[in-house]
């Protein structure tokens, strides 16, 4: 994404293709890396399913 104005865009974009089911479950993880990145230090050592993401 170049800017946020880009990075709010798409986010709209992915909302409204996900649907209602989407956007509780898989939304948030996507909106979460493209706000903040893939950050290896936000996981726990060996498990990717446990993200520290910042509040």
């Amino acid at each position: 994404m170049t800017n946020k104005l880009d990075a709010r865009h798409f986010l709209t974009g992915v909302e409204g293709q996900l649907g209602e089911r989407g956007t509780q479950a898989l939304y948030p993880c996507i909106r979460d890396l493209v706000e903040h990145g893939l950050d290896p230090t936000r996981f726990a050592s060996g498990d990717a399913n446990t993200a520290k993401a910042p509040r």
